[in-house]
């Protein structure tokens, strides 16, 4: 990423070039200050993480896993909910699960000491 140090007038130039170009094309704050995010990096610049939480669903046949990133807008009920209607039976874990989590908490928290996002760099959809 490029740092841009206080008060450089680049800011202001680079905030025109991501949203009001023929690349940038109007696309609001959010995709605006994402896309700026991808690139550059100065203090006080906006963050606007849409997904904060992962999802983690092993198969217990095939023991594959399977991630999914969920928007900010999912509370625990509506997690809960959403995972009721898509789990008709849960027997108690066997751990598969809870070895998996530390796999992926392994992964990211590399991920952050490397400077990574973790949503843009990683295997969650």
């Amino acid at each position: 990423k490029l740092f841009i140090p206080p008060n450089s007038p680049l800011k202001q130039t680079l905030l025109e070039e991501f949203h009001s170009s023929v690349i940038g094309g109007h696309s609001g704050i959010h995709r605006t200050f994402g896309r700026l995010q991808e690139n550059v990096f100065w203090q006080g610049l906006p963050s606007f993480q849409t997904h904060t939480a992962i999802l983690v669903v092993v198969d217990r046949l095939s023991k594959a896993a399977h991630f999914g990133s969920l928007p900010t807008h999912f509370t625990a009920a509506k997690v809960a909910d959403l995972f009721a209607k898509m789990i008709s039976y849960h027997p108690q874990s066997d751990g598969q699960t809870e070895s998996v989590n530390k796999v992926l908490q392994q992964y990211l928290r590399t991920l952050s000491i490397l400077g990574g996002v973790w949503k843009s760099s990683s295997c969650v959809d």
